[in-house]
């Protein structure tokens, strides 16, 4: 959806001035829509967080542009922008996101830091199980011996910790209506 809704802007700038119109008359940033480049993922996160800043604007001015014009991208544009989880989708690749990009940017520093890997490797990965497996089991097993598959050791879904935006959202009306989605945003 991000690379739908870049491509769709990119090359009119009619189309990014009818946008700013519509980031103006609900009072949003008039930002640009960033690039998600395939070979830079590291600039996944800001992508994200523009796309979920502006999510709102983007949402009014696409229901315009796909009723007005009926194109197929539109539509799919429309869609995403309109689909719960969807969104909850991007809440969650705004908690996730930064985790990797804070990781790998310890490395690119120009001091030695092989001596730390194991540690923030160590780290990050432990991080990451106890969003989604019990506690006393991360804590408390060799991290060699550790099943992240596990379905004993799994915490139940509304226990999983998936950032603060998606706890927030994961109880809204329309998602707790779509139990089958709700499972299956939980089990991704």
């Amino acid at each position: 959806m991000a690379r739908n809704i870049y491509n769709f802007l990119k090359s009119s700038s009619k189309r990014q001035s009818e946008l700013k119109e519509f980031q103006s008359f609900l009072n949003l940033e008039p930002h640009k829509i960033l690039h998600p480049s395939q070979t830079r993922w590291l600039s996944l996160a800001a992508v994200v967080d523009r796309i979920l800043e502006q999510w709102d604007g983007l949402k009014l001015y696409f229901t315009d542009t796909y009723l007005s014009q009926r194109l197929l991208v539109t539509e799919q544009i429309y869609h995403g922008l309109n689909d719960m989880f969807m969104q909850l989708g991007y809440l969650f690749l705004s908690w996730a996101l930064p985790l990797f990009t804070r990781f790998n940017s310890y490395f690119q520093t120009k001091h030695v830091v092989i001596n730390e890997l194991h540690e923030k490797i160590t780290g990050l990965y432990t991080e990451i199980l106890l969003c989604f497996l019990k506690r006393s089991y991360v804590l408390k097993t060799k991290f060699n011996l550790i099943n992240p598959i596990s379905e004993e050791h799994q915490l139940i879904d509304s226990e999983m910790y998936l950032g603060v935006q998606v706890a927030n959202h994961i109880d809204h009306l329309q998602i707790c209506r779509d139990n089958i989605r709700k499972k299956d945003f939980y089990q991704r």
